[in-house]
């Protein structure tokens, strides 16, 4: 569920993903969606699995594959070779397992596509 939440919180950053949903007469699911990723606290609101599985089958039914999971494939994070630790960006809520690469240093880090928060800064070893 989190890979999936991560996935779904940056399409809403994305121009006209809401529009596409909408043609998918997703938007409630979209919306239940939103409301669970935006309460504090580290319960995972009931009903979230199950929204987030009804959310991919109505985009895939209206050809809109993958919004629910990741890209396949390996891909290393941007600007993790050859340093001991990378910051990135995570989400505020710690309900996905969404992360943006970032500079060390930001003025304006990534926001959360659900609350509209900055993603918390964390810093991983590589």
């Amino acid at each position: 569920m989190g890979t999936a939440a991560g996935v779904v919180c940056a399409a809403l950053n994305e121009p006209g993903f809401r529009e596409v949903v909408a043609r998918a007469r997703a938007s409630d699911t979209l919306d239940r969606v939103v409301a669970a990723l935006s309460i504090d606290g580290p319960t995972v609101p009931t009903g979230l699995a199950a929204d987030l599985a009804l959310l991919e089958r109505q985009l895939a039914a209206a050809g809109l594959d993958g919004v629910g999971a990741p890209p396949r494939g390996y891909r290393p994070m941007p600007g993790a070779l050859g340093h001991p630790v990378v910051e990135v960006f995570r989400c505020p809520q710690g309900r996905c397992e969404r992360i943006a690469a970032g500079p060390e240093a930001t003025a304006d880090p990534p926001r959360c596509g659900a609350t509209g928060r900055p993603l918390r800064a964390t810093r991983l070893p590589t």
